[in-house]
């Protein structure tokens, strides 16, 4: 194709670059596709024969470069049949490339980094291997220890320099160990395999001890211990990998920050030391992003982190095969605590144990948007402030969610269905929650603890009672739609005291008031109020305590009759819809 000063400088096109004779200086760049969502602006390419490689690619001879549109900005003449060759006396600068972008899952990652060539490739017949010169195309080493021959080529290689291991089999007799600062180690994906099964005990396939390192497109299995393992070294990534059948951790990081770690599969994790995760973030691990990977098969959570301001987004994890094992786990950081990590948007199911859980001194947490299905409990809550917004939690085979202790606790907006025994289980140490917008079907809702606000909720379809207050004080509960449940809407007992319960719409507790009533309040549950709710169908048993004020409640019995009651302790004499006394 010829281009003119007339003609538009911004044309749609696939570029094939074939292999160029080096006597006039042709460029040789091999098919790939250029990912970006904008414009970038490409160095001079005039190169020999080899490997290069972008921010996320490897580009080979088998592989070719697809530009969908160019803006090469040389004007007429100077650009020369763009499906072959670029004439290299011009030296083109392409100074817009629009290309279709690539996102791995949600996450992209196509930084505006110009090609870089390999510092080596290495290749493998699955016995002898071979370090191939990037820039000079020779072997430079070659022989039958395969770890050794990885760890020499990656010591002696510069800083940010890349390694690409070729697809095959290579036998891991001792770990892998990247002490080059910004060295990227790239697979070319699952049929680039280490196989780690000679490793002796307590041996990581890839130890990480340098800032700014890649680890990408391998194939990781059997690892006696960790398959990739760091410690102290910040803004990693590690992606695009696959990793089967760990000792203990696939992925473990320890003191490191702003890393990423994303699109990995994980599969068979903590064979060997039960309750280690898949993906670790460890003991002072901060500002880091896990996310878009599939983690399964494993007796330990899925994600455990130790850390601050981390997020576990978009994973999959599931198929636990332990009581180890739980979806997202947060643990106390001894060192400065767990804080300000952020899970949303995860999908997790089929465990023996919590979805997420969040231990003891885990403050200040944001669990958010994730799906969690068909585990033990869905979330567990043992720490103040956290907070609990848009999930949805369904099929538990015992507490949907579980808050075992905290204070300043926030639950918003979940939908909660379908478990085997309480939609929502606040227990007595808890104090200061605030539960608002949640929809809660086919079991009962069940808080103790103080200075509970309960408002604007749905409780609907329990097997039993709608809402259970035993023992609860100093609480609000108003607002709420309880209906069409097989017990009292609302139970009051365990002598609590000093509640209000107002503004609440109760429907069709059961069939007959006087056994299954709209409102009950046990002997021993002082100095409470009931006013303004409706209560459609049902009758309200007050025990006779001597200090509940009920006030302007209206009731519609189920033969159709209207009560109303109005003023302290004023009540009608009526089975149908006030019981006085046990």
């Amino acid at each position: 194709m010829n281009l003119n000063k007339n003609q538009t400088t911004r044309i749609s096109f696939i570029v094939l670059i074939l292999f160029m004779s080096c006597t006039i200086g042709y460029a040789a760049i091999n098919q790939n596709t250029i990912w970006h969502d904008h414009g970038i602006v490409f160095p001079t390419v005039n190169a020999t024969t080899g490997y290069w490689v972008g921010t996320t690619q490897i580009i080979t001879n088998t592989r070719a470069a697809t530009f969908t549109t160019l803006d090469t900005g040389q004007g007429a003449n100077e650009l020369y049949d763009m499906n072959q060759d670029v004439l290299t006396t011009s030296d083109v600068n392409f100074t817009s490339v629009e290309a279709d972008e690539y996102f791995l899952n949600a996450v992209n990652i196509t930084d505006s980094i110009p090609l870089k060539e390999a510092s080596y490739i290495i290749e493998t017949d699955g016995t002898f291997i071979r370090a191939i010169n990037g820039t000079t195309g020779a072997t430079d080493y070659s022989g039958t220890n395969q770890t050794a021959l990885i760890n020499q080529v990656c010591a002696i290689s510069p800083n940010n320099g890349i390694v690409v291991l070729k697809a095959g089999q290579y036998v891991s007799t001792g770990s892998i160990v990247i002490t080059t600062m910004g060295l990227t180690l790239s697979g070319e994906g699952y049929n680039t395999l280490l196989n780690s099964s000679l490793l002796g005990a307590a041996q990581e396939t890839i130890i990480i001890d340098a800032d700014f390192v890649t680890v990408r497109s391998l194939r990781i299995i059997d690892s006696s211990e960790d398959s990739i393992a760091t410690s102290n070294n910040n803004n990693l990534k590690i992606y695009d990998n696959y990793i089967f059948n760990s000792g203990e951790e696939a992925i473990f990081l320890d003191t490191s920050d702003r890393s990423w770690v994303f699109n990995n599969y994980v599969s068979g994790y903590a064979e060997d030391v039960a309750g280690s995760p898949g993906i670790q973030l460890s003991a002072r691990c901060d500002r880091n992003t896990v996310t878009n990977n599939l983690i399964k098969t494993g007796n330990g959570p899925g994600v455990g982190v130790q850390g601050s301001q981390n997020i576990v987004s978009q994973n999959k994890i599931y198929n636990g095969t332990g009581a180890n094992w739980k979806g997202v786990e947060l643990r106390q950081d001894a060192g400065e605590g767990t804080h300000y990590n952020l899970i949303t948007n995860n999908q997790i199911w089929r465990g023996a144990s919590y979805g997420v859980d969040v231990q003891a001194n885990c403050e200040d947490n944001t669990i958010s948007s994730n799906s969690i299905r068909s585990t033990t409990s869905g979330i567990n809550v043992n720490a103040d402030r956290t907070k609990l917004e848009g999930n949805i939690v369904f099929n538990s085979t015992s507490f949907d969610i579980w808050l075992n202790d905290g204070s300043e606790l926030s639950i918003m907006n979940n939908l909660v269905y379908g478990g085997s025994s309480r939609s929502l289980q606040i227990d007595g140490t808890v104090t200061e929650v605030t539960i608002i917008g949640n929809k809660f079907m086919s079991k009962p809702v069940y808080i103790q603890g103080q200075y509970i606000t309960f408002t604007g909720n749905t409780i609907t379809l329990s097997t039993n009672k709608g809402l259970d207050l035993n023992g609860i004080d100093y609480s609000t509960i108003t607002g709420n739609t309880i209906k069409d449940n097989n017990g009292q809407g609302i139970h009051l007992r365990g002598n609590g005291q000093y509640n209000l319960i107002d503004n609440n719409l109760i429907v069709e507790t059961a069939t007959t008031p006087t056994q299954n009533p709209g409102i009950q309040v046990d002997v021993g549950c002082l100095n409470n109020t009931i006013i303004s709710n409706e209560i459609l169908g049902h009758g309200t048993a007050i025990t006779n305590n001597g200090s509940t004020k009920i006030k302007d409640n209206v009731g519609y019995t189920a033969a159709g009759d209207t009560r109303y009651n109005a003023g302290n302790l004023e009540m009608w004499n009526s089975t149908a819809w006030i019981v006085i006394g046990p």
